[in-house]
């Protein structure tokens, strides 16, 4: 079995987790809805500082006897000369220059037990390709620090005051509602616009109804209006009635 990096590894403890997630659900913006548990707030910047503490650059001689060890695993790498195991050495030390012991440790572990999908069991990866390894396992922990600090330095926000919540409610909700008539306003301007012209029509008065029938029957009313000047003249016929 391979033996467990020798230098720290940062770690957080599930409640500690569960605290920071709890703390990053209750942000609103850069504010708290509610305050963090003093106990929390101690642990969780422990964490911090203990992850601060673990960003500090592993030595030149860390990294080339780490190095060693590594191309110890690969059978193909025994077998180049002094020469060039050097200058492969001075290539990898100067990209792993600026990552931390552990986690140049803890990125070597993963590759000797085949656990890196696309690297190679046979063949030693190039340098870019296991800085890559290494940079990876850094960024949980680097973002764990991220959130910490975001919550540490969050304002909490005071308790609701009922007042002034409904009052705000009431004032935001009379401004969407003005902005949505007004926006409906716009809507039938900008419909009316965009529609044919009505044809122009006058509806006729009664004075010009009454001119206009001066010299024309009524609609309908022609028969009436024969039998009432046969009445006014005396000829008057009975149906049904023989010559007198």
């Amino acid at each position: 079995m391979l033996p467990a990096p020798s230098s720290t590894l940062p770690q957080i403890s599930p409640a500690d987790r569960a605290a920071l997630l709890d703390a990053k659900n209750s942000l609103v913006g850069n504010d708290l809805t509610r305050p963090l548990e003093p106990d929390v707030r101690r642990r969780l910047a422990a964490y911090a500082a203990t992850i601060d503490q673990s960003r500090a650059r592993a030595t030149s001689g860390e990294i080339a006897r780490e190095i060693a060890a590594l191309m110890v695993a690969f059978r193909s790498a025994r077998s180049v000369s002094k020469e060039e195991a050097a200058a492969t050495t001075r290539e990898y030390v100067d990209l792993l220059a600026d990552l931390p012991l552990w986690a140049i440790q803890a990125g070597f572990r993963k590759i000797k037990l085949g656990e890196i999908a696309d690297v190679s069991l046979d063949f030693a990866p190039a340098a870019p390709r296991l800085r890559k390894v290494v940079a990876d396992l850094m960024e949980p922990v680097l973002a764990d620090r991220y959130q910490i600090r975001q919550v540490l330095n969050a304002r909490v926000l005071p308790p609701e005051d009922p007042a002034r919540a409904a009052e705000t409610r009431k004032v935001i909700g009379g401004a969407l509602r003005g902005m949505a008539d007004d926006l409906d306003k716009r809507n039938r301007i900008a419909i009316e616009a965009a529609s044919p012209p009505k044809p122009a029509f006058k509806a006729p008065t009664l004075a010009d109804l009454q001119e206009i029938y001066k010299t024309r029957p009524l609609p309908g009313a022609g028969a009436r209006n024969g039998q009432r000047n046969d009445d006014r003249n005396g000829d008057v016929t009975l149906h049904g009635a023989g010559p007198t």
